[in-house]
């Protein structure tokens, strides 16, 4: 093994549970490792091997093994001992400071509260926190957390720089200050309808700055390969041409009304249900909502028998298709893939990929679009929805920042006579969830979904 960028051996047990309640912590217990040669090894990482006392790692063999590291560290280094963190991602390193993704060069900073930067560090390490004439210092708790508030700050078109410095020094640039909005919900983006616009009209470039959070790396990122969940980015042509449009349109009536910096951070995800974006300790909360819960254990059991099922159907529409284009017809619409093998399905499952990161990163407020796959169980979006957006508040930290709900477009099939149609049920519900909770608004949306 070449150029290894993290421990060159790593066995580790943790307590962060993902799966049901009460299961068992995991084993590990004989495992032979042999004839293995490490070069270049990155000096901040040693080996780990490491049990609970509740669970040992048991029967481990190192056999003719040899690691070179490539140097350049202290005597000092060589004595830190990294603190445990054991229900948290295990994380073999001596901890340089790093923060979250949402921190970072281009970034824009909410006007008029306080803004809370926040990282991890060694447990002890003083960190000092730098932004023009504030200078705050935070020291790492015993799991490694650290955070400062900024006080209040103006809107400024001027760059700035913030600095964050304990054993190493980072330096964000290109900062902004003015209104910070998450967009989320359903993905609505067109890259088409954006170059078709962008062609013919000059994006603002210096006062939009957008977030993309990347929700195929919010699933398949790993402590080995952690690849950011984004970046914030200058609007561009380039840039924008895969954000949500829907964002993108609110962002610059935004700027064009209050004349200040705005920051669009996008974490959507196309297909989800409302409950992927609520926290299951809330929905545990209500009888109504426990079900959608519950039903992760049935989907556990079902997947292997559902999974066989679906990979024969989608053999069988194969040779269907083949047929159907050998005769001239159009081929019939794929199989969709069952609620079972669609872990975005899940309760709380983009909550904690999607949104946990970045709080408590300082907002004015959320734009939601989102119902259409909730439409089956229309009814109960009425204590969803609500549920959702106590729980963002609750989790945020930043009292009852502005919620707004853009509701689903009014394009289906009009009917002579009152219908009871799950539409409009989803539809209803989210101009209730406007009107009966507080700071909430509902913006009426009645083109077609392309113009999103």
């Amino acid at each position: 093994m070449r150029d290894i960028t993290t421990a060159p051996f790593f066995i580790r047990l943790g307590k962060r549970q993902r799966g049901p309640a009460n299961s068992p912590i995991s084993q590990i217990k004989r495992v032979n490792i042999s004839n293995i040669v490490v070069s270049d090894a990155h000096s901040e990482f040693a080996s780990i091997i490491a049990g609970l006392p509740e669970s040992l790692v048991e029967d481990v063999n190192f056999s003719n093994i040899y690691i070179e590291y490539k140097g350049g560290g202290t005597k000092e280094d060589a004595l830190r001992e990294p603190p445990e963190n054991e229900k948290n991602y295990p994380e073999p390193t001596f901890a340089d400071v790093v923060l979250p993704d949402v921190l970072g060069d281009s970034m824009v900073l909410q006007r008029q509260q306080k803004i809370p930067i926040r990282g991890k560090a060694d447990a002890g390490e003083a960190v000092k926190v730098s932004f023009g004439k504030q200078k705050l210092t935070a020291i790492a708790d015993q799991k490694g957390n650290w955070r400062v508030d900024l006080k209040p700050l103006k809107a400024s078109f001027t760059a700035q720089s913030l600095t964050i410095e304990g054993k190493n020094k980072i330096e964000l640039k290109n900062i902004l200050v003015g209104e910070v909005w998450l967009v989320s919900g359903n993905r609505i983006c067109n890259g088409r309808f954006f170059k078709q616009i962008t062609a013919k009209r000059k994006l603002p470039k210096r006062i939009i700055r957008t977030f993309d959070f990347s929700m195929f790396r919010a699933k398949l990122r790993s402590r080995k390969n952690r690849k950011k969940l984004g970046e914030w980015k200058i609007c561009n042509p380039e840039s924008v041409k895969d954000f949500s449009g829907a964002g993108y349109y609110f962002g610059v009536e935004l700027q064009r009304n209050l004349n200040v910096p705005i920051g669009l951070i996008n974490s959507s995800y196309g297909g989800s249900q409302a409950e992927a974006w609520t926290p299951t300790e809330y929905l545990n909360a209500n009888p109504d909502l426990k079900a959608t819960v519950e039903r992760t254990k049935i989907w556990e059991e079902e997947r292997p028998r559902v999974k066989a099922e679906y990979a024969a159907a989608i053999e069988k529409w194969k040779a269907e298709s083949e047929k159907q284009k050998v005769s001239g017809a159009k081929p019939s619409p794929s199989p969709s893939v069952p609620d079972a093998l669609r872990d975005y399905r899940i309760a709380s499952s983009i909550y904690d990929g999607m949104i946990e990161p970045l709080i408590p990163f300082a907002i004015r407020g959320a734009a939601w679009y989102q119902g259409e796959s909730n439409e089956a169980r229309a009814e109960q979006y009425n204590i969803l929805l609500p549920t959702m957006i106590k729980s963002w508040r609750e989790k945020w930290a930043q009292g009852n920042f502005p919620f707004v709900i853009i509701q689903l477009p009014n394009y289906r099939k009009v009917s002579d006579e009152p219908e009871n149609s799950p539409w409009s049920f989803i539809r209803e519900a989210q101009r209730k969830t406007a009107e009966n909770t507080s700071n909430t608004g509902l913006n009426r949306d009645h083109r077609h979904r392309r113009s999103k």
